[in-house]
């Protein structure tokens, strides 16, 4: 009964930290700092991350300026 006890905590405690080592490697460089485009030409540089994270908004909740985007290039216009 020890013997199971003893190596049940040892597997548990292993999993747990084995776990918590992979979180806490180093991630690799993202491209999501990357430029996608330009904002209305200002000048202003629009993050990968954020034109993902606008476009994903657009998809989910919708543009209550205008009708639902049925192409991609409907798509991207709302987005920019």
């Amino acid at each position: 009964m020890r013997k199971y006890l003893f190596s049940s905590v040892f597997i548990i405690s292993f999993l747990s930290f084995g776990l918590l080592f992979v979180y806490a490697q180093p991630q690799p460089d993202s491209k999501m700092d990357e430029p996608a485009g330009e904002f209305y030409g200002l000048g202003v540089k629009v993050p990968l991350s954020n034109y993902y994270f606008v476009k994903s908004v657009i998809n989910v909740f919708g543009n209550k300026w205008n009708a639902p985007a049925k192409t991609n290039e409907e798509l991207q216009n709302q987005v920019w």
